[in-house]
Order: C-alpha cells, then structure tokens, then sequence
C-alpha cells in the first residue's frame, strides 16, 4: 500500500494509531520514496508519531540521503518540533551525519546554531571543533543592548560563558 494510495486525510487524521500505523505502513525499504511524508511525521502533535517517525528514518537503507534531508530541514524549517526531531535523529545517527552536518556548517549562516548540536552530541573526530580546541570566532544578538556581540570582543580579556538553550529561539 502506498502512502499515495491512503487517503489524505489518513495522515492528517486526529486519530493517533492511524497516523502511526499510515507512517509504519511505508517501511525502511520506502523510505528514501517516501522521505518527505516521513519527514512531515517528525512534526507530528504526538511525541509516538514523531519517535516512530524518527525510527523509521534510521531504518532506512540510504543514511547518507536520510542526512542530507534532516540537515536542509534544520537549514529551512521554522517548525521548531521538526526541528528538534531532526536533531535526534542526527545525533542517533552518528558518524554517518558529520559529513552532511559539518559541510552545511561551513556554509555559515543562521542555521549554524541548529548544527552544532548533532556534532557536539556525536564527538566524531571530524567536528570542526573538539574539546580543548580555541573557540571559533561568532557574532550573536545582543540581549541587553542594541547590536552584537562577538567572540573577539572578550577574546583573552575576561571568561566567556556562553549557554544555548533549545527550543527558546
């Protein structure tokens, strides 16, 4: 059965056990067919459809395309539970996500802050940055007046403490 074949308002359907058994019903085999519908999943209301959804990615027989789709939603995507599922699936992943994590990483950009969390959580050796390494330079929003700050403002005069907290941006 396909995902094509259900009808619509199966995936969309209030009922939890359908959108779970629709979701199952692809397979890991179907997944790179049907990546998109799985990738939709991981924004899910329930927390069971957005795990069985991130299982299934994992399942699948093509990890490297699994990567690189999860990657462009942490690029894209303003749905922060999608998001955050994307995250733990890149970082159940493992070492198969760094080369997919760290190349969209030197692309800069806002989506940076998405991306280091799957490569600190994985600590492969190929991280752009390990523990004891000098930080990278980086400019962030100011929170208690206008403009930014940057690294390289308090680089070698005082400590920097620096938190991220997810799911508050």
């Amino acid at each position: 059965m396909s995902v094509q074949d259900t009808p619509v308002a199966t995936l969309g359907s209030a009922d939890e056990e359908l959108r779970r058994a629709t979701l199952l019903a692809i397979g890991p085999e179907r997944v790179g067919e049907e990546i998109e519908v799985v990738v939709d999943a991981l924004g899910d209301v329930s927390w069971r459809v957005r795990k069985d959804a991130v299982s299934l990615l994992l399942s699948a027989p093509d990890l490297d395309l699994v990567a690189r789709r999860l990657v462009s939603v942490l690029m894209t995507d303003t749905h922060v539970g999608r998001r955050n599922a994307a995250v733990e699936a890149l970082c159940q992943m493992g070492a198969q996500a760094v080369g997919p994590v760290a190349e969209a990483l030197a692309l800069g950009g806002e989506h940076r802050k998405f991306l280091i969390e799957p490569l600190g959580a994985i600590g492969d050796a190929r991280a752009p940055v390990q523990p004891g390494d000098p930080a990278p330079d980086f400019t962030l929003p100011a929170v208690e007046r206008e403009g930014s700050v940057s690294l390289a403002d308090y680089r070698g005069r005082s400590p920097v403490l620096l938190a991220l907290f997810r799911g508050l941006y």
